[in-house]
């Protein structure tokens, strides 16, 4: 479908105010994290005096200059680090603010815990690094008071697919990069889908969902390719020779807006973006909700977010962090891994092969033909010859996941 000039004039616009001219390389990371209870390993609730909502109001005590974040009701809080924010059944996740060095990442995310954790202990609460939700049932989990999560469930309901799920029942780690020129969004959009799977096999941590244990993998991932095949999974024509920002508009042209939000009030609507937007000046923050609401494994905002990954335990999230910099703001390997893409010719459908090849086989699977275990060593050895000193002990903990077949 041809989409009119207005609309992806100004999207291509907003992905070229991106473009940063001074080469840092800056990452930025977001976290979710599930809160259970000690004993049962039931989900809190957001609701309750011992609730995530008394959790949040606790914790924004150890930030004093913390602002909160408002809907119905506290949502979340900012700080000049890092913001905290809920998913829809009271996941809580932590946004830490671009960082060139893993370290202050650490540190950030170190104290965070330890605050969380400090919080929880005294309510018998924990976290469980899983992917998925290990006990309870997501159906008996309410949303947080949030009118648009409402409206997300009602759709779900309506298309019928896992959608609902996608919204209460899973974790991840997404790390944001840069990106420099047109050419350079390029490459790194491309790279990022063709080591999404291996991306999703290191961090792969879930063997229980709902309380029932599964013996395949990437739970998580069969969950998101079973939500909305319009907005997940990989855009068309992905792997074009000459993909720009003009062809990721056109991805987001025809995807389902799903609502909108006007006078501070949430609507409903059953029409595209292309057909809600046709020949009207859009704001920013229109823009962000149409870059916002499709959920692919790599999504294009003003910097390039990597969604792949399970969440995971404290020091392998540090590991998986040091692998996506020291791939993605290196040249010699960019350049690499996206010769590679040309030599084994991908494109989405072998993408989607090697992925569903990991979820029955895991570890014993193989990436573009080469065993996975080896594809794996063979990342961290050449990131190992060029990767700075004081980076390589966070790189290394990711070997014994390597060794072990996972956690």
């Amino acid at each position: 479908m041809k989409i009119k000039m207005n609309l992806k004039n100004q999207l291509v616009d907003f992905f070229k105010s991106g473009i940063k001219t001074k080469k840092q390389k800056l990452i930025g990371v977001e976290i979710e994290h599930f809160i259970v209870d000690n004993k049962t390993c039931e989900a809190v609730s957001y609701y309750g005096s011992s609730g995530v909502k008394t959790i949040l109001e606790n914790l924004m005590k150890f930030y004093p200059d913390s602002r909160p974040i408002l809907d119905e009701d506290i949502i979340g809080f900012l700080t000049k680090e890092f913001s905290v924010t809920l998913e829809p059944a009271a996941q809580i996740e932590i946004s830490i603010n671009p960082y060139e060095e893993i370290e202050t990442i650490e540190n950030i995310y170190k104290k965070f815990l330890d605050n969380l954790n400090n919080i929880l202990n005294n309510f018998g609460y924990k976290i469980v690094y899983l992917s998925c939700q290990p006990k309870s049932n997501i159906n008996n989990i309410k949303l947080i008071p949030k009118k648009r999560f409402d409206i997300l469930e009602k759709y779900y309901k309506k298309i019928g697919t896992n959608g609902i799920e996608m919204m209460k029942g899973t974790c991840s780690v997404q790390v944001s990069i840069d990106y420099f020129s047109e050419e350079d969004f390029r490459k790194k959009i491309q790279v990022a889908y063709f080591l999404t799977p291996f991306f999703k096999l290191i961090s792969n941590n879930s063997n229980y969902y709902q309380n029932k244990y599964f013996s395949t993998f990437l739970k998580r991932t069969e969950i998101y390719n079973n939500t909305d095949p319009k907005r997940c999974g990989i855009p068309p024509d992905i792997f074009s020779e000459n993909y720009e920002f003009k062809n990721y508009a056109e991805y987001l042209y025809n995807i389902p807006i799903i609502y909108y939000k006007k006078d501070n009030k949430y609507y409903e609507t059953d029409k595209n973006f292309g057909e809600f937007f046709e020949n009207k000046k859009i704001t920013e923050n229109e823009i962000w909700h149409i870059a916002s609401i499709v959920y692919p494994d790599v999504r294009l905002k003003k910097y390039l977010e990597i969604r792949g990954a399970d969440l995971m335990p404290f020091e392998y999230t540090l590991g998986y962090c040091t692998l996506i910099k020291n791939i993605f703001y290196s040249e010699n390997i960019l350049d690499i891994f996206y010769n590679m893409i040309k030599k084994y010719e991908i494109n989405n459908k072998k993408i989607n092969d090697v992925q569903n090849n990991i979820i029955k086989n895991g570890w014993n699977a193989k990436i573009y033909d080469i065993p996975a275990k080896i594809f794996a060593r063979n990342i961290i050895e050449l990131l190992q010859k060029t990767i700075i000193n004081k980076e390589l002990k966070y790189l290394n903990l990711l070997l014994p996941i390597i060794e072990k077949n996972g956690y």
